[in-house]
């Protein structure tokens, strides 16, 4: 009866449309009841989290909590991941989810893994980077810039993007690819994972496109929920593996642009010729000074010129820079591009200039004997190298002769060739310049600045633009005498703005973490050096004891590896208006006055001081505003200097690409979980012996990273050792370079049996030896006498028969449970 009721009940639901033919047919109980899930709203669902907004739920509680019957929680599960897509909710470990609190939002900056996941990083300094899961990383772009929720989780620090603000880039490349008549671009998976599709007319007929090709798109659309993304082909790059494609690649996947409007140059263009006379009135004429550049022997744009004379016990130091505020007018298109690239890019043989060529090269640059506008430093030190006194005004100057580095310092050494190519006036100059660096070195010497002489790539091309030879930048006393000089002119600068107190974009550099600090002196004591007591949390003590360990590893052999971990526990140093000092430098203020042909930046101070100059209070100038200029400069700069890393890789690269099979000596500068970094000697290169190569047992490895050890062999290898390794394998697209170990050779001498033992077949178990309980470490090299263990007799054989293996079933016998089945039976 009951089944006839609910069959006359379902056909007239059906026939008003109460539901559809999959709804479940209802039990008719004498009343009508129908079990459909009522529909929910987001808000009754955030509000279930909002009763106890520390509590997590999973969705069997949430739905327990709403009363919603078993059969709705598809369509709550449904609505849940979408709050989670859009930021309100966060999805946790254990299929739980938790209240994302949107009042705790940060900009910031997305860097994809080609692994799929993410990295947000936040603008604010104070906030680590966190990680965004594989489906959050849906639709971004690596450089994309979002509002996200950061939180914490077991595993350490998420974020939950809620908005994307702006596009990373407009222009990605990618692989060519034809799938059908659909024509799509698949781009490097550090960009993005998923193909975009091609439109526009004439696909297909670009010079030299075919299926494998490296291309770059001009992108039109980016994903949504329901469509794929969009661009069309602007340029055919080539074939990868090709030096040229590659570095091409390397520089389109950054977003660096490489090409000027129109309408920029036509700018630009306007600044040729001789300066105009108005251009010259109201500025102080230096003409006379005996100024010189003093720059690498490659450099082609001369932002800076310099001169000193004695006064007495003083000395008078003139720092004059390029003018180029005069040539770009804000709010110009030359302006406008200058600081979207905000820096200029240098990579062998190559120039990616943030202005154009006819400026950075022509009226901006101080070439020898032509009158050029500028902006001097004018600085008095006294004998014990403090600042006397400090001038800032507009001059006209001229360079009376452009020096290089090679040169000063061939001077500075008394070679008689060089002395014969530098005029007089000029090498009187010379010796007072380097008088005042000296005093200026030992005052920023006595207040903690840290002189970190990190080795760094330099790399030299053919004529052909492919590199013959890689070593390190050799860091000699030129360069120093102009980096004080420098250092010098940014600290009167900054002084001068706080003591007018007006905002001014600054170089800041924050002390570093107390954690990674923490970390780093942990390590350096297990080398061996004796630090003693130290407060993380005094900058002043900080600042010596880093000092110290960075002069007492001069000899080191784990020099290298040292220093760099220094410099990763440094915060990074960065741009903003407000002065908070720089630790590296123990300065209180400081910021970039002396570049502003390649940095925009020094380009802000010099309008700034051109205001003060002339009385001017803008409110464009405000904290504010200042600071989102500085947030992008230095989002840039830390773009420009990837990017040049990864082009020094490729270079890298290329040049050990015909080297496979040699065999070079080197030293070990770092080791990871699964492998050991060897410098080659001969090469300033850095491969990767992996420690599945390494044989002699398993590998363990010390806790604080300083080498790895084998137990079985005994053989051991450790930060800063000599080895001698073989180039095995070269992977240009994926840049890197393999080795293998050749000496010391991993052996296992130590698991054969010894004359003294001839019963003993397997290895003896090393006793545990005091002290070790915690782990190997490789510092202890001192070899221990290890007294054997209490010899045992042989053990007698027993008389009788000796009985065979029960698990050996004897020819013809079977058992008596198989004999019915077994086929080895005769007997069925």
């Amino acid at each position: 009866m009951h089944d006839q009721k609910n069959g006359l009940l379902w056909a007239f639901c059906l026939c008003l449309g109460l539901f559809s033919k999959d709804t479940e047919i209802p039990v008719f109980t004498g009343a009508l009841r129908l079990h459909m899930p009522a529909p929910l709203a987001d808000q009754q669902i955030l509000d279930a989290f909002r009763v106890n907004p520390d509590k997590t739920l999973t969705l069997k509680e949430l739905s327990k909590f709403l009363g919603v019957a078993p059969d709705g929680r598809a369509f709550l599960r449904k609505r849940v991941r979408q709050l989670v897509h859009s930021g309100h909710l966060r999805s946790l470990p254990l299929k739980r989810f938790a209240l994302a609190h949107l009042n705790e939002q940060y900009d910031g900056y997305v860097r994809r893994n080609p692994r799929g996941f993410g990295w947000f990083i936040a603008d604010a300094p104070e906030i680590e980077d966190a990680f965004i899961s594989p489906p959050a990383m849906a639709g971004l772009f690596d450089g994309d810039r979002i509002k996200a929720v950061v939180y914490q989780s077991p595993k350490g620090w998420d974020a939950q993007v809620h908005q994307v603000i702006e596009r990373g880039r407009e222009r990605i490349t990618g692989t060519y690819l034809l799938r059908g008549k659909a024509h799509m671009v698949q781009p490097d998976p550090k960009i993005f994972d998923e193909p975009i599709l091609i439109t526009g007319k004439g696909i297909g007929k670009q010079k030299g496109l075919f299926p494998g090709v490296l291309v770059e798109v001009q992108m039109l659309s980016f994903p949504t929920d329901i469509a794929m993304a969009s661009g069309e082909i602007t340029g055919v790059l080539g074939v990868p593996g090709e030096l040229s494609v590659e570095v091409q690649k390397s520089i389109s996947a950054s977003g660096v642009t490489y090409e000027f409007p129109p309408e920029v140059l036509e700018q630009a263009a306007k600044h040729e010729g001789a300066i105009p006379k108005k251009a010259k009135s109201g500025r102080k004429d230096l003409t006379t000074l005996p100024l010189c550049t003093i720059d690498g022997a490659t450099a082609k744009d001369f932002d800076d010129a310099v001169y000193a004379k004695r006064e007495g016990e003083n000395i008078r130091v003139h720092v004059a820079i390029a003018d180029v505020a005069h040539y770009v007018v804000e709010s110009t298109s030359l302006d406008i591009h200058a600081l979207d690239r905000s820096t200029s890019l240098y990579y062998p043989g190559h120039c990616i200039p943030m202005l154009p060529e006819t400026l950075s090269n022509g009226m901006c640059s101080l070439k020898p004997n032509c009158e050029r506008l500028c902006m001097v430093a004018e600085v008095v030190l006294g004998v014990g190298g403090a600042v006397k006194e400090a001038h800032f005004y507009e001059a006209v100057m001229r360079s009376h002769q452009r020096l290089t580095y090679t040169q000063v310092q061939a001077f500075f050494e008394h070679d008689a060739e060089a002395i014969a190519t530098i005029d007089e006036d000029i090498r009187v100059s010379l010796v007072v310049l380097r008088d005042a660096a000296q005093r200026l070195r030992k005052v920023r010497k006595r207040r903690g600045t840290m002189d970190l002489d990190v080795p760094e790539p330099v790399i030299h091309l053919d004529e052909e633009g492919l590199p013959v030879a890689i070593h390190a930048h050799p860091r000699v006393e030129a360069h120093r005498v102009i980096e004080e000089l420098m250092i010098m002119a940014n600290e009167a600068v900054a002084r001068f703005f706080t003591k007018k107190k007006r905002p001014a974009v600054y170089r800041i550099h924050e002390p570093p973490d107390a954690k990674k600090l923490e970390t780093l002196f942990a390590f350096v004591r297990r080398l061996g050096a004796n630090l003693g007591d130290v407060d993380v949390e005094d900058a002043k003590s900080t600042q010596t004891v880093l000092q110290k360990i960075a002069s007492s590893m001069t000899n080191h052999p784990a020099k290298d590896t040292v220093l760099s971990l220094v410099l990763r526990a440094m915060m990074q140093a960065r741009y903003s208006s407000d002065n908070r000092g720089h630790f590296g430098l123990a300065s209180g203020a400081y910021l970039h006055f002396t570049s502003p042909i390649r940095r925009y930046p020094d380009l802000i101070v010099h309008r700034l001081l051109k205001k003060i100059f002339r009385g001017e209070v803008d409110e464009k100038d405000s904290a504010e505003a200042l600071e989102s200029l500085a947030l992008h400069c230095s989002n840039q700069e830390r773009r420009a200097v990837k990017c040049e890393r990864d082009i020094n890789d490729i270079y890298t690269v290329w040049y050990m690409q015909d080297k496979v099979g040699e065999v070079f000596s080197g030293r070990v500068v770092s080791v990871t979980d699964f492998g050991l970094f060897v410098r080659l000697s001969q090469h300033f290169v850095d491969g990767m012996v992996h420690l599945s190569t390494l044989g002699g047992g398993p590998i363990e490895k010390d806790e604080w990273g300083l080498g790895v050890h084998a137990p079985r062999s005994g053989f051991q290898i450790r930060v800063g050792d000599p080895v001698v390794v073989e180039v095995v394998n070269v992977d240009l697209v994926k840049k890197h370079i393999d080795f293998i170990l050749r000496e010391p050779k991993p052996t296992n001498r130590s698991t054969l049996p010894t004359p003294a033992e001839p019963w003993r077949s397997k290895a003896k178990k090393q006793p545990k030896l005091p002290g070790r309980s915690t782990g190997w470490s490789p510092l202890e090299t001192e070899e221990e006498e290890v007294t054997p263990e209490k010899e045992r007799p042989p053990r007698r054989k027993k008389k009788g028969k000796r009985k065979g293996n029960p698990r050996k079933k004897k020819k013809g016998k079977v058992s008596k449970s198989r004999r019915s089945t077994s086929k080895g039976s005769k007997r069925r």
